[in-house]
């Protein structure tokens, strides 16, 4: 983490540890590369704390942050920044983004055909992984009420018998 406030041309250092921290998927580093990514900061460290938010926030619990940080910015004055929220969404695969990103006026022509892929890119694979977890889910709950039957089935025929 020290890494991520050593000075480097362009920032490569402080990218180099935040591209790491993605990969290691430790969620400890969600406050660090939080800090890096508000606005202020270097603006290719920024840009890769942003991915590397999307990139953590399964593993740290902080999907619904993740969101609320990439969503503003989209509306950054950066227009590098704002290329690299689209790839974050992306990255992070939660349909809440299509709002913002449906409902953000982007002036470059650039900007709104990247928006238009990262929706399609949402609509096109969120609910395949939303719809498997929730599978796992209820399969996970038939199983369970299906022990507490045979429980109950179970104590039943021992209140019976006395």
């Amino acid at each position: 983490l020290g890494m991520l406030r050593r000075p480097a041309h362009l920032d490569a250092i402080a990218t180099g540890a935040l591209d790491g921290l993605a990969e290691l998927q430790d969620p400890e580093a969600w406050p660090a590369v939080l800090a890096e990514a508000k606005y202020g900061k270097p603006a290719f460290a920024r840009r890769a704390a942003l991915m590397t938010l999307a990139k953590l926030a399964e593993v740290a619990q902080k999907k619904t942050e993740a969101v609320d940080v990439i969503a503003r910015a989209l509306r950054d004055p950066s227009f590098r920044t704002q290329m690299a929220s689209f790839d974050a969404a992306i990255a992070l695969g939660d349909r809440r983004l299509v709002g913002p990103l449906t409902s953000t006026p982007f002036t470059d022509g650039r900007s709104r055909r990247s928006a238009k892929e990262a929706i399609r890119a949402l609509r096109a694979t969120a609910p395949g992984k939303e719809v498997a977890a929730l599978r796992k889910e209820v399969d996970g709950l038939k199983s369970e009420t299906r022990a507490l039957r045979e429980r109950l089935d179970a104590l039943d025929v021992k209140k019976k018998r006395r």
